[in-house]
């Protein structure tokens, strides 16, 4: 039932933020994607997980990677956390300066656990469902899950 629930607030928010993502990066790889053709889609039922780089047992599932946009499922099993940390900038992004653009993260709880709560003092927007931060220039983390397996869906995108 709280599945349900959840899945049933979340639908909405997952859609209208794709398509926003999808719009921006329409709009602004006009005039890029001649120069760069780097696309690299990526199967989103691989069970390939890449072990997270700032804590311990968390893994990434990197889904789809445009060269300003990227999707990924973050898993953090019991047990598992995510340190204090900012993101190095975005590693597609090649032939214009990265700090022209803002790389802005949107993050969505798949399923919630005891603790693996998103810890960002400076974020846009901060709940229990979703957030919404620049993950270069804001310290972010995930606390210590005490029971179950977290899954988050998290989508980036330059603007």
């Amino acid at each position: 039932m709280k599945i349900l629930f959840s899945l049933v607030i979340m639908s909405p928010l997952i859609v209208l933020c794709v398509s926003i993502c999808a719009i921006l990066m329409i709009v602004g790889e006009i005039k890029h994607t001649v120069k760069s053709w780097h696309i690299n889609i990526k199967n989103p039922f691989s069970s390939k997980w890449i072990k997270g780089a700032f804590g311990e047992s968390y893994f990434k599932l990197p889904i789809l990677t445009f060269i300003r946009f990227n999707a990924e499922l973050i898993k953090l099993p019991k047990g598992s956390e995510i340190i204090p940390h900012f993101d190095e900038s975005y590693p597609s992004y090649r032939d214009i300066p990265y700090r022209k653009y803002r790389y802005i993260k949107f993050n969505f709880n798949l399923k919630n656990t005891k603790g693996g709560d998103f810890i960002c003092d400076n974020a846009y927007i901060n709940n229990r469902f979703f957030a919404v931060y620049e993950p270069d220039i804001q310290n972010h983390a995930f606390d210590m899950v005490s029971k179950g397996t977290k899954l988050v869906l998290s989508f980036g995108i330059l603007i």
